[in-house]
């Protein structure tokens, strides 16, 4: 899974305790990685780097974090640390985290729900509000940095917007919708500068809506993006503006690469990873790894990313399986990963430790009565 790093001078330090160990005799530092939040990714100690040429084979590299490949890490031990592995990227820009409240499609019912979060974290019973009704089964939701949601409502092939007052949406709230010309749209997100994305799945197209000061105005300028997709149902934006799509027909997950910030009329498009059937979501966090509602493998996939990005032949971890109706994926600031099982009518939370995944998470059940949640959001 995903894991912190050292700092250059926690490097020094581990090489002048290599160092020091080979001439006392001593066994040297604990082999065991350590994973820490993000938050101390810059407090690790040096004992969490291999020691020897067995800790780095069977893939045990990875679990480091910080060397490109196997031989990267052999080179390091070898070399008593005088190799040092690459820094990390500096993550992504993200929003200030919020209260940690969750956003829910119930495409059931016809309504957006929100489970309010409480010192960061939804308890056992949690208060749950619904944001509004009367769509035909929405499928996908998402927020903005100031409260606003917007959901996708496929059957009446619109994308709407529930405004907020004062950073949350009131008892009866303005509903206006975005935009126009929609074929079955299923999946929405939203960037920081408040342009809307949107998966227009019978269109066979994604889609942005280009906001104006922040907003999306009455008659907005909608672009397509790239080409080639069949039928995708999910979709998302990183800090970048790259943009990452769940590509179902297709049995991809694909990314649209920005360039300075947008994407640009001809841009680059490459499938990330493989083995996925019918992949209904996708979400990533602010250090580029991607995160996957495999729905017709009826599991949760992550693929990691490399130097924030995520390479040609990625690694692809399973985080939990056995879900059934995989309907939506969304990831926090702490690594928790949230899980909305439409065949199951949950909304499930797979807990990190440390950040991230571990090989047998926690996975919680939160709140009750939801019929077919479709996607999340997490603010």
């Amino acid at each position: 899974m995903r894991s912190s790093f050292p700092t250059a001078r926690e490097l020094g330090f581990f090489v002048v305790a290599l160092a020091l160990a080979g001439c006392s005799g001593r066994a040297g530092v604990n082999p065991v990685a350590q994973s820490v939040s993000h938050s101390q990714a810059q407090t690790r100690t040096p004992q969490s780097l291999p020691t020897s040429k067995d800790q780095c084979k069977d893939g045990g590299w990875q679990s480091y974090g910080v060397f490109e490949n196997q031989g990267d890490c052999v080179s390091f031990v070898a070399t008593g640390g005088k190799n040092p592995p690459a820094l990390p990227p500096t993550p992504s820009p993200s929003p200030a985290p919020g209260p940690g409240n969750v956003y829910v499609a119930d495409g059931g019912s016809g309504s957006v729900k929100e489970m309010l979060a409480v010192g960061g974290s939804i308890p056992a019973s949690p208060t749950i509000i619904t944001l509004a009704s009367g769509f035909s089964a929405p499928t996908d939701v998402a927020v903005d940095g100031s409260g606003n949601v917007y959901l996708a409502d496929p059957n009446n092939n619109t994308v709407d917007e529930i405004l907020a007052v004062n950073g949350s949406i009131p008892a009866s709230p303005t509903i206006r919708t975005l935009g126009s010309g929609f074929s079955y749209p299923f999946g929405v997100a939203v960037d920081q500068a408040g342009n809307v994305f949107v998966a227009d799945s019978s269109n066979n197209a994604v889609k942005e809506i280009l906001a104006v000061g922040g907003s999306i105005p009455a008659s907005p300028i909608i672009i397509t993006l790239g080409s080639g997709f069949n039928g995708p149902h999910g979709v998302e934006v990183d800090a970048n503006g790259n943009v990452f799509v769940a590509d179902s027909s297709n049995n991809a997950v694909k990314e649209i690469l920005a360039v300075g910030g947008s994407i640009p009329a001809s841009p680059i498009i490459k499938t990330l990873g493989s083995g996925f059937s019918g992949p209904y979501r996708v979400a990533v966090d602010r250090y580029g790894n991607v995160y996957v509602a495999d729905t017709g493998n009826g599991v949760v996939k992550e693929m990691l990313a490399v130097g924030g990005s995520i390479p040609a032949s990625p690694t692809i971890n399973t985080l939990a399986s056995g879900f059934s109706g995989v309907e939506g994926v969304a990831v926090d600031l702490s690594g928790n990963v949230y899980v909305a099982t439409g065949g199951q009518n949950t909304v499930l939370e797979i807990l990190a430790v440390g950040g991230s995944i571990p090989a047998s998470p926690t996975i919680r059940t939160l709140g009750s009565g939801f019929n077919y949640p479709g996607n999340i959001a997490i603010r």
